[in-house]
């Protein structure tokens, strides 16, 4: 299934998915059949040929989401696009626009295991409305709603990660930018780890003359939904256009059946003592410091109103 999608308005995505681009070892994200989202990952076992380009490749998928606690993602037939993965089954492949961005800072380790996570400065889509509830009657129109967000700090099994909203510059189709309001930080714990869609590839425009804490994100992995613009783009710029293909997913990393359930608003918190110290974000240059509160327990006063679902201490899995 080819899907085309629009330039992004600054950077050019495809040439960090260029032929050249491609050497053994790597971990790369994939186009999945469900909506063309890149939530599929495989290894780059060798490079046969760069033109022609013919690579061969091993699927990583996985069997459980038990690191996420009692939860039946991979039961109801959805795809989990972080937590552990190993080496599936193998074939040689010769289109390269099949292949969304490579994980620079993953490694398959013994056995073939390999560990995908959310990384401090990393951009991730989220699940606007996700609930643990969800089943194969979730209709796709509430599945498939999203929200940008910037990750503050590398995930912890312990702490789960903190995460901050991106706000979309007018005017651009894929110009997002950093939320100033520290109030909008949010916590997302373990449990709620399949909250995360897909990670999207992003490139920094500091330098440029847009305002402080930019990102240029890869059109091939927003969805439709987040690209439309609302406003007239400046200097009169013409969207181009490119293809990609998707990947059917592996084994029980598969898409979900049709959908049929009531939409679910996640609009209210319950926060509790428990609560990780929350991250204090300071402009500092051109980059983002992360410091954690220490040493004081966090008055829950202090904590944001969240559009996520925080469950109480009690439920939380014991390890």
């Amino acid at each position: 299934m080819s899907i085309t999608v629009p330039d992004s308005d600054f950077h050019d995505f495809d040439q960090d998915r260029s032929e050249e681009c491609f050497k053994p070892k790597q971990i790369w994200a994939l186009y999945d059949e469900e909506d063309g989202m890149p939530r599929l990952y495989c290894l780059i076992r060798e490079v046969i040929s760069v033109n022609p380009f013919k690579i061969y490749i091993s699927y990583l998928s996985s069997k459980s989401d038990c690191e996420f606690g009692s939860v039946n993602w991979l039961d109801s037939g959805f795809t989990k696009s972080c937590g552990s993965f190993r080496v599936f089954h193998s074939e040689t492949v010769e289109q390269v626009n099949i292949f969304s961005h490579l994980l620079t800072r993953e490694k398959a380790g013994r056995g073939g295991c390999v560990r995908i996570y959310p990384r401090s400065g990393d951009i991730w889509a989220v699940y606007r409305n996700w609930s643990p509830d969800w089943n194969r009657t979730t209709p796709d129109e509430v599945r498939h709603r999203y929200e940008m967000v910037e990750v503050l700090d590398d995930y912890s099994e312990e702490n789960g990660v903190w995460v901050t909203p991106l706000i979309k510059l007018e005017g651009y189709k894929t110009v997002y930018q950093r939320n100033a309001n520290t109030n909008a930080i949010r916590w997302i714990p373990r449990r709620e780890m399949l909250r995360f869609s897909h990670q999207v590839p992003s490139c920094s425009l500091e330098g440029t003359n847009l305002p402080e804490g930019c990102w240029d994100l890869d059109p091939a992995a927003t969805p439709d939904e987040l690209l439309q613009v609302e406003t007239e783009l400046p200097n009169n710029m013409t969207p181009g256009r490119t293809e990609k293909t998707t990947e059917s997913a592996q084994d029980e990393q598969h898409s979900a059946e049709p959908k049929r359930e009531s939409e679910e608003k996640f609009s209210h918190s319950e926060i509790f003592d428990s609560t990780p110290a929350k991250p204090k974000v300071e402009s500092v240059g051109t980059t983002t410091a992360v410091e954690l509160f220490q040493g004081r327990e966090k008055d829950p006063m202090e904590l944001p109103q969240s559009e996520y679902i925080i469950k109480a201490a009690a439920e939380l899995p014991q390890d």
